[in-house]
């Protein structure tokens, strides 16, 4: 755990992994975010900010306020589990994951604090993208959307999965985003790899397909999607299933 005035931040194992503030003068836990956060994490304070970043690759930037739990930015740093202990000195931020050591100048990287916008404030992932222009064809910045919305569908987390789709998204059946979700439900259980993605660009749209949905051991969904940038941040805007990336056999790794 890491102190910040009088209270603690860490992760604990209470709802199958959720990160919790807890008044050590009482021992009571004052709040926990929503269960399966992460099976594992480390954290640091920086100032009334902490940074936790999960075994899952995810660097996520969380209020050290007692009076509830506030995400306020989160970026896919690896492309691996990150078991080891991020370290940061100055500006730069270190992440070990199974096969690499990147820095990240997080002086470069902005966000917003409005707790409303949670994870839609992202506005840069660091280092290669942090400071530059966000182009028409930010292939790594729709990687890392992609991958947190696939995160939050394979939790079965419908809001934060729902930030990554456009306010003028549209199912493949023509539905709107409100109408998708009532199709949808929850998605919990489910699988996502994003192993195979690939993006192709159309003008300043991104079509990603190679996303694989695993609803069963056997089957798998492909999906297609279109992303489009909206309002400084990148969104879909059209999901359908591809047929083409249907089969049957022995799924994946997890």
């Amino acid at each position: 755990p890491v102190r910040v005035g009088d209270h603690l931040y860490f992760r604990s194992n209470k709802r199958a992994g959720s990160f919790v503030s807890l008044d050590p003068a009482t021992g009571e836990i004052v709040w926990q975010s929503p269960g399966r956060w992460a099976a594992y994490s480390s954290v640091i304070a920086v100032g009334d900010r902490l940074l936790a970043l999960t075994d899952g690759a995810e660097l996520k930037v969380i209020a050290a306020d007692p009076a509830g739990y506030q995400e306020l930015a989160s970026w896919d740093v690896a492309t691996s589990t990150t078991w080891a202990h991020l370290a940061l000195s100055g500006s730069r931020l270190y992440v070990k994951d199974e096969e690499h050591l990147a820095s990240f100048d997080l002086a470069a990287a902005r966000y917003t604090t409005k707790t409303t916008d949670r994870l839609a404030t992202r506005t840069a992932a660091p280092t290669e993208t942090a400071g530059r222009a966000r182009g028409s064809h930010d292939t790594e910045a729709v990687e890392a959307t992609i991958r947190q919305m696939s995160k939050a569908m394979a939790t079965g987390d419908m809001d934060r999965m729902f930030n990554y789709l456009a306010e003028d998204f549209r199912s493949y059946s023509g539905g709107s985003k409100d109408i998708f979700r009532q199709y949808l439900g929850s998605t919990a259980g489910t699988r996502v790899d994003t192993e195979a993605m690939t993006i192709d660009w159309n003008g300043a749209t991104a079509n990603v397909t190679g996303v694989r949905w695993f609803s069963s051991d056997t089957i798998i969904f492909g999906l297609e999607m279109l992303v489009d940038e909206r309002h400084g941040e990148w969104r879909v805007t059209f999901m359908d299933f591809d047929s083409t990336g249907v089969s049957k056999g022995t799924p994946g790794r997890n």
